[in-house]
């Protein structure tokens, strides 16, 4: 189970775009295991970008945008971030693509959590004059936010639950204008980063760090979660798998084997199980 990239990606909103969950899996997932790993994910790439911001250097194209419209209108992190999310999911649904529920709640945890999450790191920066080691320290804490943002962003994508804000927007473009979906997504994300500056966002070595490395770590950490629920999930599988057989062993036992045999033998389908021939086709 591998992170499918297709394009280069300089933000975080675009690494998210270009990977892609494994349909099998997500069948698979119960409803509440997809909703745990949005809320955890959307934590964690709170904190990752959080720490991004917090050093000074530079944050990603996207986050470049949100810190520029905070300082010219007064607004929170928070509030900026569900403004511009508002405005790209309205857009979006305008050209056809409806945002799914991960679109709208991702946001709403991301705002707050960057926001709380600034005022301890704070002390990320050094103060005085920057030593060479001042530095090394920055540079490695800027990459340990794109870690973090790589871990959280491959919850997000595992749990399947709706694209994000830029690929919502990026995909309805591309259909509308007939244009690939790759380059749409590369210009929103300069044009995030050219409004963003126009704002007086902050964009610097830590923007390039950011994309040169975002894409990778996202990828890396998509296919560590979707290995690490795939591992989980395995055994409950197994379990349902064998409660199926076991069922349909009974025989024609009237309405037992019918309705519990019939339940696990759909669910055995759906998922694709392996040892799925050996439910009986009437089941199904």
């Amino acid at each position: 189970m591998r992170a499918r990239m297709t394009s280069f990606a300089i933000s975080r909103a675009g690494a998210i775009a270009v990977a892609r969950t494994n349909r099998r899996l997500r069948r698979a997932l119960p409803t509440a295991a997809q909703i745990w790993l949005l809320l955890v994910g959307s934590v964690i790439v709170g904190i990752g970008a959080a720490i991004t911001l917090s050093t000074g250097l530079g944050a990603g194209p996207f986050d470049v945008l949100l810190t520029g419209l905070s300082n010219r209108t007064g607004l929170p992190f928070a509030g900026a971030l569900w403004a511009c999310a508002g405005v790209l999911m309205l857009i979006a649904a305008g050209l056809g693509n409806r945002p799914g529920p991960g679109t709208i709640v991702a946001p709403m945890i991301i705002g707050p959590v960057v926001q709380v999450m600034l005022g301890p790191l704070a002390g990320i920066r050094p103060t005085g004059s920057l030593e060479v080691a001042h530095w090394m320290w920055l540079g490695t804490a800027q990459l340990i936010g794109v870690a973090m943002i790589g871990v959280g962003a491959g919850a997000m994508i595992v749990s399947g639950l709706g694209a994000g804000t830029g690929d919502l927007l990026a995909a309805a473009t591309s259909s509308r204008l007939g244009r690939p979906t790759a380059l749409i997504r590369t210009l929103l994300e300069l044009a995030f980063l050219g409004i963003g500056l126009t704002l007086g966002g902050r964009a610097g070595v830590g923007t390039v760090l950011v994309a040169m490395t975002i894409g990778q770590s996202v990828a890396f950490g998509h296919r560590q979660v979707e290995l690490l629920v795939a591992g989980l999930i395995t055994p409950l599988t197994r379990l349902r798998q064998a409660v199926g057989r076991s069922v349909a062993s009974l025989g024609a036992d009237g309405k037992i084997l019918e309705g519990a045999g019939g339940v696990n033998a759909r669910f055995l389908r759906k998922t694709e199980h392996p040892l799925a021939h050996d439910v009986p086709q009437d089941l199904v």
